[in-house]
């Protein structure tokens, strides 16, 4: 009986094993943040475009990273700060642009096709 639970046990956790490969892991998948932090926000290099939402919608990041963004609605999106410093232009589905963030502060942004769409990046 021992051997037949040792080698269930064994078997589970080969398979739990398997599928933890990072290299088969999508980059544009933002729903869950790289890393939260004390402001409610995250940190990470990516905001993902779901559901006329900005995914995450609060982000810290440092001056001179450079954020993905990816637009996964079927609706054309930009994200655009609003004292204009970083602009996507138009993503339709499935498009992606990056942004540059060159100086420390807080960089609010909109998407200009739906303003009620709204985002914060805190530079540091």
């Amino acid at each position: 009986m021992k051997a037949v639970v040792g080698a269930a046990f064994a078997a589970a956790l080969a398979l739990g094993a398997c599928g933890g490969d990072s290299d088969t892991a999508s980059t544009t998948d933002t729903t869950e943040p790289d890393q939260a932090t004390g402001g409610g926000g995250a940190t990470g290099d990516t905001i993902a475009i779901k559901n006329f939402k900005f995914v995450p919608d609060k982000l810290t990041a440092n001056v001179g990273d450079m954020i993905k963004v990816t637009n996964e609605d079927n609706a054309a999106h930009t994200l655009t700060a609003k004292d204009k410093s970083v602009d996507t232009g138009n993503l339709d589905e499935g498009a992606s642009a990056t942004i540059t963030l060159a100086k420390a502060g807080t960089l609010d942004y909109i998407c200009n096709i739906h303003p009620y769409m709204t985002g914060t990046i805190e530079v540091e």
